[in-house]
């Protein structure tokens, strides 16, 4: 992930971010665990404090949660700066994909 994955706490954060932030959703936390191959427990933690800090909406729907990311915040903004570095445009997942296939 190159020279900004020290910046995140976690792949599996990294992941969930760039889910979020460079796929089109909104998503929901099961979805999001499905996708990044991440315990759903995990995954909704990292929902929890990203949407405690204001980077994602949460949309109720009946029973189900959306998830998207606050567009208009200016630190989302710049985050997606980061994660398209981070991933490097590609596939947000990939290198987790490759590490399950060995």
């Amino acid at each position: 992930m190159g020279h900004v994955s020290p910046l995140f706490r976690s792949e599996t954060l990294v992941g969930v971010l760039a889910l979020l932030f460079l796929e089109p959703g909104p998503w929901t936390a099961e979805e999001l665990a499905e996708r990044s191959g991440a315990a759903y427990a995990t995954v909704t933690k990292e929902v929890r404090r990203l949407q405690h800090a204001g980077l994602i909406t949460v949309t109720t729907s009946g029973r189900q949660k959306f998830l998207a990311p606050d567009r208009s915040d200016a630190a989302a903004r710049a985050l997606v700066r980061l994660l398209q570095a981070a991933t490097k445009g590609g596939d947000p997942m990939a290198k987790k994909k490759d590490k399950k296939k060995k």
